[in-house]
C-alpha cells in the first residue's frame, strides 16, 4: 500500500480560513505549572545541597582505607630509621672515644680486651657520681700485629642490642713505637 492509498483511506483534516489553533498559554500560566524554585537562599535546600550522596561517602572511605595504613607504616619506618641513626651515631662516638684512648696508652701489648663504658675515659675528668654512660654498648679491643715491628693495628668493636639481634661498628687505626735514642741511628 503506498502512501497516496493510505491518505485516500484517513484524510487528513484541512486548514481553512474557519478553523484556528489554540492559543498560547500566557507567561502567568507557564509560571504557575512549574515548581517554585526561589534563587535566594533559604532554609528549605534543595537536594544538591543536603549533603555527600553515598557514592562519595563510599569513594572518600576507600581512600581513607587504602592511605592511611600506608602513612601509619611510613611513620613507624621513620621511628625505626630516626633510632638506628641515633644508636649508629652514638657507636661512632665510642668508638672514636676507645680510638683516642689506644693512641694515649701507647704502644699496646698484642691481645684482646672487653669492656662496656661504665668508666671515665682517659684524659676527662671525674665529677660526680660514676654511672653507666653508655647503657647497651659493649667495646672489643683487639690488637694485631703488622709485618712491621714499630706498627700495631687496632680493631676496635663496638657492639649493641637492637631488639634480638646484635649490631656492631669496627673502627681500625694504627699506633706506632717511639723510637728510642739507640734506635735513632740505625
Amino acid at each position: 500500500m503506498s502512501y497516496y492509498d493510505r491518505e485516500a483511506m484517513h484524510p487528513r483534516p484541512r486548514l481553512t480560513g474557519t478553523h484556528h489553533l489554540a492559543p498560547l498559554p500566557t507567561s502567568d500560566y507557564v509560571t504557575d505549572q512549574l515548581p517554585n524554585y526561589s534563587l535566594t537562599r533559604s532554609r528549605n535546600y534543595t537536594s544538591i545541597e543536603q549533603g555527600f550522596t553515598l557514592l562519595e561517602v563510599m569513594i572518600s572511605v576507600a581512600i581513607l582505607a587504602l592511605t592511611l595504613p600506608l602513612l601509619l607504616g611510613l611513620r613507624n619506618w621513620d621511628v625505626a630509621i630516626r633510632e638506628e641513626a641515633r644508636l649508629l651515631t652514638d657507636a661512632t662516638m665510642l668508638g672514636k672515644e676507645k680510638m683516642f684512648e689506644a693512641e694515649q696508652l701507647g704502644f699496646l701489648p698484642i691481645g684482646e680486651q672487653r669492656g662496656d663504658f661504665v668508666t671515665i675515659p682517659l684524659g676527662f675528668p671525674v665529677t660526680g657520681e660514676i654511672k653507666d654512660r653508655a647503657p647497651g654498648f659493649r667495646w672489643t679491643r683487639t690488637v694485631v700485629a703488622t709485618p712491621f715491628d714499630p706498627i700495631r693495628e687496632i680493631r676496635i668493636r663496638i657492639t649493641w642490642l637492637r631488639g634480638a639481634r646484635e649490631d656492631s661498628l669496627d673502627v681500625t687505626g694504627y699506633v706506632f713505637q717511639e723510637p728510642t735514642q739507640g734506635q735513632v741511628g740505625k
